[in-house]
């Protein structure tokens, strides 16, 4: 029986958050830890990610699966919508309901009800790639949709835990050192002594949309 994810006709839905603070300078990352519902890529360095069931991941900006090519990272169009985050808005925009919906992986569910922690965020990147993995020996095809999230100013960063469930530790680093920190898989070049570059390794089609992104390729207001 075939298993999801392995057919591109069948991948793995994800969407992925992107963090950065309200001047860009910087991106949070984070290392993912075994949890009992989470085998996969752990103590890697990673983005924001939520796997996320079919029928919504259709339903958000650029996320229809009819239109994605494999093997291909394709930015979304400069028109896709910007949406609110932390702002009361999840009952009424599926984005805004998804991307605080994986911001909740990072502990920052309480901050978002609260609107201490705010910010805008659109569709910036597909991407539909065959995802290799060291600890379960099982690739996956994975549809990931790469959301770009950017801070207000006015967000009380000190809300922002450093460990979740999910991840561990969480920190800021470089957004422009990702880029770099990816082509050569040294997580040493993010300049953060809280990341045990010795045992993270930094892979992944998270990263790579991350990477893309940052490079200036694909750079959202």
């Amino acid at each position: 029986m075939a298993y999801k994810g392995q057919s591109p006709e069948n991948p793995v839905c994800v969407t992925s958050a992107i963090v950065l603070n309200a001047d860009k300078s910087h991106i949070l990352v984070g290392a993912r830890r075994e949890t009992p519902n989470e085998d996969r890529h752990l103590r890697t360095i990673s983005t924001f990610t939520r796997t996320t069931p079919l029928h919504i991941f259709n339903a958000l900006a650029g996320g229809n699966l009819d239109q994605w090519s494999p093997d291909v990272e394709e930015p979304l169009e400069e028109s896709c919508a910007l949406f609110p985050i932390g702002r009361g808005a999840h009952g009424e925009n599926v984005n805004t309901f998804v991307v605080e919906s994986v911001l909740g992986k990072a502990g920052l569910s309480g901050a978002l009800a609260e609107g201490s922690i705010t910010g805008l965020a659109k569709a910036a990147l597909r991407s539909l790639t065959r995802v290799e993995d060291k600890d379960t020996q099982r690739p996956e095809w994975t549809a990931m949709l790469h959301y770009q999230v950017v801070l207000d100013s006015s967000s009380d960063l000190s809300l922002i835990p450093d460990r979740s469930p999910s991840y561990d530790p969480i920190v800021w680093v470089p957004a422009n050192k990702v880029p770099q920190a990816y082509a050569l898989g040294d997580a040493g070049i993010l300049e953060n002594p809280k990341l045990d570059t010795l045992f993270l390794c930094l892979t992944g089609a998270c990263m790579s949309g991350a990477a893309h992104i940052l490079s200036g390729n694909n750079n959202p207001a």
